[in-house]
């Protein structure tokens, strides 16, 4: 089973969740990091070797972006565990973030520097760094 950091914005009842479903799984607030910056929770996460899940589109985009063209570009071969964007509650209503979050890690065993954004209407889409807009496939 996978290793999950939940940023501070995510809930700790999904932190919860994923434990019964035999995940492994801390938030910043289980590390004393519920004030740090984004940056920070990806170099937290990084640090912790588990997948960073996150509400945060817009700024782990950039970061994660930013690591995966900068980092190489400097000759530093370091890369993170993963980050999983999901929406806010309001907008998931009455599905199972955990089980979404479960699926793909059955689907996909390895998460590493890759960003994963979950949607409603069309799953998980793997997000490529050189893209800066998520297009949804035409329904």
């Amino acid at each position: 089973m996978a290793r999950f950091y939940l940023d501070n914005d995510v809930a700790l009842a999904l932190a919860s969740r994923l434990l019964e479903l035999g995940h492994d799984a801390v938030t910043a607030r289980d590390q004393g990091a519920s004030h740090a910056g984004d940056y920070e929770q990806l170099l937290i996460s990084t640090d912790l070797d588990r997948v960073l899940v996150t509400h945060n589109e817009r700024h782990f985009r950039d970061l994660h972006s930013t690591w995966r063209l900068w980092l190489p570009h400097f000759g530093v071969r370091a890369q993170h565990a993963g980050i999983l964007i999901i929406p806010q509650p309001p907008r998931t209503g009455h599905i199972d973030i955990a089980g979404e979050v479960n699926a793909l890690t059955e689907r996909h065993s390895e998460l590493a520097s890759s960003l994963w954004l979950w949607r409603a209407a069309s799953d998980w889409g793997q997000i490529d760094p050189r893209v800066t807009y998520f297009r949804l496939p035409d329904s």
